[in-house]
């Protein structure tokens, strides 16, 4: 029912706005976006520290777009422009979460400035939070963020490996990543027969193949039947 609510809420102040910059429009008042270019009315815009101006839409998609890339500011969209938006004229475009977010992750940001370095300060691997462990034989960190929750290693940064050590796990995540590259390479060379479906394996540079369990001819590359034409002539190829 809440959710519902907001919903009505949300749709009513679209209304109301698109109203507002059809009037504007109307009358010749209408100013224009810096960053979407369309005619809207004075009411519906904010502006940067600078004074550029936006449509609020655009400065609402601005921040969500920071914020889920874990930055506390919001920087002007206009060229050349390296002010920002202040943290005063959010609420002007922004609902009260998206704000509080903002400024949760700021107290972040400032928190770990102060005390990067510090004896004990760590930081979640996966997401912004961080705090203090005084416990130096503590070896994971416990994520109380709950959009996270992960449990890391202090030592390698990796998801919680215990009871592998740090070299046990870097060791097989090195053979996973040769292994991968193996496997990729294997399923490039090796193709189905497009006719009787047998695996065969390209041995060298031509894309011509002989299946030697029905004996058509095939090409590598596309995958059909092919003639001796499709590999000597550009005009029979379709690959």
């Amino acid at each position: 029912l809440r959710q519902q609510r907001a919903d009505e809420l949300a749709e009513r102040e679209r209304q109301r706005a698109e109203n507002l910059d059809q009037q504007a429009r109307r009358q010749g008042i209408a100013v224009e976006c810096q960053c979407c270019f369309d005619d809207i009315a004075v009411e519906n815009t904010t502006t940067c520290a600078e004074g550029h101006l936006f449509c609020k839409t655009c400065a609402a998609a601005n921040a969500n777009t920071r914020l889920g890339q874990l930055q506390a500011t919001l920087p002007c969209m206009a060229a050349d422009c390296t002010a920002v938006f202040l943290p005063i004229t959010y609420l002007s475009f922004l609902p009260a979460v998206t704000v509080d977010a903002l400024a949760n992750l700021a107290q972040q940001k400032d928190l770990e400035m102060a005390f990067d370095g510090v004896e004990g300060f760590e930081k979640c691997p996966f997401c912004p939070l961080a705090c203090f462990i005084e416990s130096k034989m503590e070896k994971l960190f416990r994520c109380q963020r709950p959009q996270c929750r992960k449990v890391s290693c202090r030592q390698c940064k990796l998801e919680n490996h215990i009871p592998k050590t740090c070299d046990e796990v870097a060791k097989e995540r090195s053979l996973a990543s040769v292994h991968g590259v193996e496997e990729a390479m294997t399923a490039a060379l090796i193709k189905n027969c497009p006719k009787c479906k047998i695996p065969t394996c390209k041995q060298d540079g031509c894309n011509k193949m002989a299946c030697s369990n029905c004996g058509v001819f095939w090409c590598h590359r596309c995958g059909e039947q092919a003639s001796r034409a499709h590999f000597f002539l550009p005009s029979v190829a379709t690959c």
